[in-house]
């Protein structure tokens, strides 16, 4: 049923799939529980392999994705990226991702995006290692994670390379992804996990 999906998005998204899009897509779609490095340049569609995974899932019932972003800039382009996403999905009459993305321009409260998150209303969200590590009012994100009503079905880990060029040197909040990522195992053995 995901294939059909898949080549049915590939008809309608402006350029189609790339051939390694094409590929990241399909090894992460065929193999549940896995652990995928999509290695393309700048500016050659790593966003799209997300949000079509993050698509397909969510239609045949998968939970949603945990988008990690090292920058706020490039965060600024995936909102952006996924708002045309969603346009066009829209316009073939085709249900689109709610999206949050936890940084000052996003307008929904913290609280209240935990609370969608336990309620299965949030298809993708996407922080900073930094906010997603640090407490927010009386609770913790990786808390809420455990908590949700369908548990996350992909993490993608966006800039990942930076953890091998920067080594000890990185963000220390980066190192600690690798415990986020065996908490979501927890709750979900099949969590497909993306390095980009």
């Amino acid at each position: 049923e995901n294939l059909d999906l898949f080549d049915k998005l590939g008809e309608v998204l402006t350029g189609g799939f790339r051939d390694q899009q094409r590929s990241a897509i399909r090894s992460s779609l065929e193999t549940p529980g896995s652990l995928l490095i999509a290695a393309l340049p700048t500016g050659f569609g790593k966003t799209r392999i997300g949000q079509v995974i993050t698509w397909l899932n969510r239609k045949t019932k998968g939970g949603p994705t945990l988008l990690i972003s090292p920058l706020i800039a490039l965060m600024d382009d995936q909102r952006e990226q996924f708002r045309i996403f969603n346009d066009v999905l829209a316009k073939e009459g085709l249900s689109t991702l709610n999206t949050y993305f936890l940084t000052g321009a996003e307008e929904t409260g913290y609280e209240e995006i935990m609370q969608k998150l336990k309620n299965n209303e949030v298809d993708v969200l996407c922080c900073s290692p930094e906010t997603l590590l640090n407490p927010v009012s009386r609770s913790h994100w990786v808390e809420v994670f455990l908590q949700m009503g369908s548990p996350f079905g992909a993490m993608v880990v966006d800039e990942a390379h930076m953890v091998g060029e920067w080594g000890a040197s990185i963000r220390p909040e980066f190192q600690l992804l690798g415990w986020v990522e065996d908490r979501l195992l927890e709750r979900n053995g099949s969590l497909r996990v993306l390095l980009m």
